[in-house]
């Protein structure tokens, strides 16, 4: 064992290291670097043996369950200070000229999507030693028995991360009436696009009919059909959105 991991005797240094590992630095252009960073990351977590002496001396000084709490507040303070303000800002404006429903949405999530990436990443990675090193939680603690509670399913740190995106981004009550509005405008057309398709006539037939002809899912002139990009946004929206909700509607 390194010299740099003998070090590691009281809590105070393995907090640092626990902190080291998985804090999140807020940055612009996440979308540029987190991709570049993900696999190395990655590997630095999984093969570090300093991050595993401080596991387990936190484990063994009975605070292991502290560090999913502590990653969790961390999270939050960050979702209501930096990503929440941003993504509703989106939807207290009104459209800008000539832009599509579909293409506002797509930039709206993608951004949302590139702001939380670097946490899901970590959330992934302390999930992973969470269940690798049996690291214990808030709901599993010994002293949970003394209570003589009842023993309820454990909910894993995902779960509670995608509680918690809900409930600081989609507040109950608190939504800007555009949100709601914008987001029925683009699943609307997206419908019936969807059912156009699936009920489309023949190609052939509407050539024939002349100047004039509406596409039946976009509503736009046949020359202008923007179905397939309707399709792509929904798809690209709907796949963005499951990595936080578990849910999403497909075509």
């Amino acid at each position: 064992m390194s010299a740099s991991v003998e070090c590691i005797r009281d809590i105070g240094t393995a907090w640092k290291v626990i902190e080291t590992a998985f804090s999140v630095t807020p940055t612009t252009g996440l979308r540029k670097d987190s991709n570049t960073t993900a696999s190395a990351t990655q590997s630095t977590l999984t093969t570090s043996m300093e991050l595993q002496s401080a596991l387990e001396l936190l484990i063994n000084h009975g605070v292991g369950h502290i560090i999913e709490e502590w990653f969790l507040e961390e999270l939050r303070v960050h979702l209501q200070c930096r990503v929440a303000p941003v993504f509703t800002a989106h939807f207290n404006k009104e459209l800008p000229p000539d832009t599509s429903v579909a293409s506002y949405m797509c930039e709206v999530i993608q951004e949302l999507y590139d702001s939380l990436a670097p946490y899901v990443l970590k959330l992934k990675q302390l999930e992973d030693l969470v269940n690798l090193y049996q690291i214990p939680t808030a709901d599993n603690t010994d002293y949970s028995a003394v209570k003589n509670s009842t023993p309820t399913a454990k909910v894993s740190l995902l779960e509670r991360a995608q509680t918690l995106f809900k409930a600081v981004l989609l507040p109950r009550y608190q939504l800007p009436e555009r949100l709601y509005a914008l987001v029925k405008r683009f699943y609307s057309a997206a419908m019936q696009v969807h059912h156009a398709i699936d009920d489309a006539v023949d190609k052939e037939n509407d050539e024939e009919a002349g100047e004039g002809i509406r596409c039946l899912g976009c509503s736009s002139d046949a020359d202008d059909c923007s179905c397939s990009n309707l399709t792509l946004a929904f798809r690209q929206i709907n796949q963005q959105l499951y990595v936080y909700q578990r849910s999403a509607v497909t075509v």
